[in-house]
């Protein structure tokens, strides 16, 4: 299978998953205290998963060939905690 066949593969793949596709994370304010959510809605293109959420950056990882599904999903995750991490307005909530 080619470098692109295997691309289109993990897109359709993504394609036919029937789950809401999001993440979603649990914040608090910095500023306020005040509990919330971040969603993040997953897409892709040809060239790169993405996560886009309303508070924050938008998020990619590059497709590549030698990875599955999971762990593109994964490592998008991680970019997303990480913006948390790094934002001024949100730190991590961990659910009670």
């Amino acid at each position: 299978m080619t470098k692109q066949e295997k691309i289109n593969s993990l897109i359709a793949e993504w394609n036919a998953v029937t789950l809401l596709n999001i993440f979603e994370m649990r914040v608090k304010n910095v500023k306020t205290g005040e509990a919330d959510w971040i969603v993040w809605s997953v897409g892709h293109n040809k060239s790169s998963m993405i996560a886009e959420s309303a508070e924050l950056k938008t998020q990619r990882v590059g497709w590549d060939e030698c990875f599955s599904l999971d762990v593109h999903l994964n490592e998008l995750h991680e970019k997303c905690y990480e913006a948390i991490s790094e934002s001024k307005k949100w730190e991590h909530l961990e659910e009670e």
